[in-house]
């Protein structure tokens, strides 16, 4: 049974923000700013890759 919610592009992206955010803390301080704009370029690429998603799964397309 396949899961219409599911999108692996998705789920790759917010993978890869939550290691970008868990090595914020490692980073010199000076450089925060580059693991924040990672961290949430990955999350905005993954909500629009799962909205994305559940619009072609709605409206009966397919890829």
């Amino acid at each position: 049974m396949k899961k219409w919610w599911l999108d692996r592009r998705a789920v790759i992206f917010l993978c890869f923000a939550a290691v970008a955010c868990a090595l914020i803390p490692v980073c010199p301080d000076k450089f925060d700013w580059v693991g924040i704009s990672v961290t949430s370029v990955y999350v905005v690429l993954g909500l629009a890759s799962w909205l994305d998603h559940l619009g072609r799964a709605r409206s009966g397309s397919s890829r």
